[in-house]
């Protein structure tokens, strides 16, 4: 726009995909005492799950910068979330259930819906730059998102037929990060440098009491 003032527009496309297979089995036997070493099944019951989550979608960002004469540069980078364009949601189930000498079966598949999991992204950085001394920090925000937006095929619901180690109500956590380096040129050839930075995971909390639901791993990085 000006000689000090820049600004720039970017799109492209994301793909996220998930998959993942589990099985789950329980049986029912006679109550035992402790020096009993055979036992009668009473009843038995299994489970298999396959989820496949496949979605497409637009990403919009946009930037600025600005400089001045004097070595000063303040930058802007935001990305909004995920514009999605296509998304499906693929479930398989099949059940047993052995009871009173009855056995029953259920098979369950279909195709839903998804949306494109993504987050408000925004980063702000600033800069100074002299003779012999610069200095640049950066600060980034993420914005909390639901880890699996999905319509269940017909049929399925949360507790019918859908995988329950999958979180379908938990969101990610929203987080601030920073990072920030300093220079100094003793001579031409030398210089001495110091940062130090801040990762922090965006993965909600773990529960103290893990009940067979799937937890993606969260670890918070800083650095110097």
């Amino acid at each position: 726009f000006t000689k000090g003032w820049s600004m720039g527009l970017g799109a492209f496309y994301s793909r996220y995909t998930f998959q993942r297979s589990s099985k789950t089995s329980a049986f029912v036997d006679d109550e035992l005492n402790d020096s009993a070493t055979t036992w009668t099944v009473l009843g038995q019951s299994g489970s298999s799950y396959d989820t496949r989550i496949e979605t497409g979608g637009l990403a919009l960002t946009v930037g600025t910068l600005f400089r001045t004469e004097g070595g000063f540069r303040i930058g802007l980078v935001a990305t909004v979330p995920t514009i999605t364009l296509h998304g499906s949601l693929d479930l398989s189930h099949q059940g047993i259930k052995f009871s009173d000498a009855k056995l029953t079966t259920v098979e369950l598949s279909g195709t839903g819906g998804a949306n494109e999991p993504s987050p408000l992204e925004v980063r702000l950085g600033f800069a100074y730059e002299g003779k012999r001394f610069a200095v640049a920090t950066d600060i980034s925000y993420f914005s909390s998102f639901k880890y699996f937006e999905l319509e269940l095929p017909e049929g399925f619901s949360p507790t019918t037929g859908f995988d329950g180690a999958l979180p379908l109500d938990r969101d990610s956590r929203s987080v601030i990060n920073g990072a920030i380096g300093i220079e100094y040129k003793i001579t031409e050839d030398w210089a001495t440098r110091l940062g130090a930075f801040t990762n922090r995971s965006s993965s909600p909390d773990i529960p103290s009491i893990i009940v067979n639901e799937a937890y993606s791993p969260q670890l918070d990085e800083y650095g110097l």
